[in-house]
C-alpha cells in the first residue's frame, strides 16, 4: 500500500471570529463532500469528523457552528471574502497556502493512498515506483484543490489527469470504469 502522511490543519484568520464571536456564531468553512470526514445532507446539515471537531471547537468557546458549504477549491479564496471565520478540512498544509492563511496546529493525520477497482492489476503494487510506471499514460482523478494534482503532474506527468469538484463525482466515474485511479 502506498502511503504517506499529510496533517489536516484548523484554518484561523489572523483576527479569528472577532465580530462572529461577538454575535456568538463561528462561521465554518468546509467542503461537505468527503465522506466520513465532512458530508453535507440536502438541508445543509454537516457531519463527520471535521463537524465533530467543529463542534468541539464551538462547545469550548461557547458559541454556535455555522457551516458554510462549498467546494473544496474555493475554501481558500473564500477566506479573503469574510465568508467564514475558520476552515476545517482535510487541507494539507503548503507553503504556497502559508502565504494566504494561516494555520493552527493539525489536528489529524490521514494516509494517502491509490484508489481503484477490485479487479485492478494495480492492487497488488507495493511500491511508489511500481504504481507510478503502471498509471503512466492511464486516466487519474483528483478533486480540485488538492494537493494530488501537483503530486501527479510531478510524479506521473504521462498520466491523464481528471479533475473533479467533488469527491462523491470523482468516485462515481472510478465505479463508472472512466477512472484507473
Amino acid at each position: 500500500t502506498l502511503r504517506s502522511i499529510y496533517a489536516s490543519g484548523l484554518i484561523v484568520m489572523a483576527a479569528m471570529g472577532a465580530a462572529s464571536a461577538e454575535d456568538g456564531v463561528l462561521r465554518v468553512g468546509t467542503e461537505g463532500d468527503a465522506p466520513q470526514f465532512s458530508m453535507a445532507d440536502a438541508n445543509g446539515n454537516v457531519t463527520g469528523f471535521d463537524a465533530d471537531i467543529a463542534n468541539g471547537i464551538c462547545a469550548e468557546l461557547k458559541v454556535k457552528c455555522k457551516f458554510v458549504v462549498q467546494t473544496f477549491s474555493s475554501l481558500v479564496p473564500s477566506m479573503d471574502s469574510d465568508r467564514f471565520d475558520v476552515i476545517i478540512s482535510g487541507l494539507g498544509i503548503t507553503d504556497e497556502r502559508k502565504k494566504k492563511i494561516d494555520y493552527s496546529i493539525p489536528y489529524a493525520t490521514t494516509p494517502e493512498y491509490f484508489v481503484v477497482a477490485k479487479d485492478s492489476r494495480l492492487v497488488g503494487l507495493k511500491s511508489l515506483a511500481e504504481i507510478e510506471k503502471a498509471l503512466a499514460g492511464k486516466t487519474i482523478g483528483v478533486v480540485n484543490g488538492t494537493t494530488y494534482a501537483q503530486f501527479i503532474k510531478k510524479y506521473i506527468p504521462t498520466a491523464d489527469l481528471k479533475t473533479y469538484d467533488a469527491t462523491t463525482q470523482q468516485n462515481a466515474d472510478l465505479a463508472a470504469g472512466r477512472l484507473d485511479a
